[in-house]
Parts: C-alpha cells; sequence; structure tokens
C-alpha cells in the first residue's frame, strides 16, 4: 500500500509540475505579446526614413507619424511647429465614422484629407490656427461622410502633388 502511495504521490507531482509548466510558458507568452504592444507603433521617434512608416498617396511618397490611439489622436500636431517636406500625420481610427478635428494649439496651416478604406473621399484644404479663439468657438473640420483614416500634410501639399478625390492610399508599416 505504501508502495502504491508513493508511485500515485510521484505521478500527482509529475502532473502538478507539468500543469505549472504549461500555465507558466502561457503566462510568458501573453507577457511578451502584450509587453511588444504596450506602446503604440507611433511612439517610436521617426529618425531613420528608411525605416519610417510612410503612405504612398496617388504617386506621392510621404513620411508619416502614426496616431493609433486615442491619447495620440488627441494630440495630433497641436503644439508643434510645422511639418518637414513630405512628411504628415496619419489618424487610424478602428472604425468608420465622422470624426471631428479641429485647429487647437496648432501653429501652423494645414490640408486635411479624408480617406474611407484606402480611398481619399475629401479634402479640406488650408486649415488654418485659429489663435485667441474660445475652445468652444474653434471651427470643426468633419468629413462628409465616414472615413477610417485622416491624413493632416502641410497646407497646400494635396494642391501642390494634385492629390484629389478617388486617389487611392497605401500604408507602408517597416
Amino acid at each position: 500500500m505504501s508502495q502504491k502511495k508513493f508511485l500515485f504521490s510521484i505521478l500527482y507531482t509529475g502532473i502538478f509540475v507539468t500543469l505549472f509548466f504549461i500555465v507558466f510558458r502561457m503566462y510568458m507568452a501573453q507577457e511578451g505579446d502584450r509587453k511588444n504592444n504596450e506602446q503604440p507603433f507611433s511612439d517610436a521617434k521617426v529618425t531613420d526614413t528608411f525605416k519610417a512608416p510612410y503612405i504612398e498617396l496617388g504617386d506621392v511618397k510621404i513620411i508619416v507619424d502614426v496616431a493609433d490611439t486615442a491619447a495620440l489622436r488627441e494630440q495630433g500636431l497641436s503644439g508643434r511647429g510645422g511639418l518637414e517636406e513630405n512628411h504628415g500625420m496619419l489618424f487610424l481610427f478602428p472604425v468608420q465614422g465622422r470624426y471631428a478635428f479641429w485647429m487647437k494649439d496648432m501653429r501652423f496651416p494645414i490640408d486635411i484629407v479624408w480617406v474611407a478604406e484606402g480611398v481619399v473621399v475629401g479634402i479640406d484644404e488650408n486649415a488654418s490656427p485659429e489663435s485667441g479663439v474660445d475652445l468652444n468657438h474653434l471651427k470643426l473640420y468633419i468629413p462628409s461622410v465616414p472615413v477610417d483614416t485622416v491624413i493632416e500634410l502641410s497646407s497646400g501639399f494635396a494642391h501642390a502633388h494634385h492629390i484629389a478625390l478617388g486617389a487611392v492610399m497605401h500604408f507602408i508599416r517597416q
């Protein structure tokens, strides 16, 4: 009887250790996924233009900062002094909607390009800062149709590069 108990205790210990190892491996895998996804892609500052995320809009390549979280979308380009040539900000939304944009704390005018499923569906050119205007009275820029992507570019960029309704956008994360 004691030999039987000994064998069962070894068996139970083996099962317990195996289950513990499986659960531990699953936890570590999830922890690794969480750490990899903890910071949005766009938190990394773009220093190497060859590895920077970019979009192709028509025949133009635009290096973009990606706003893919609520906090980054809210901040947008506010407070910046301007954009470098062929640079912009790409706002990614999880679902299509008629998202309102404003020029809060903006220091330079921009073109706002509205995109739905990879196709330009609207353009607001030369959206200008409204310094001294109360937040409740700032102009809201709202697309005429639901969109899932918005691109902010330096004012005049859309016209200069012939970006028009129907242009196709491709997003490349390197």
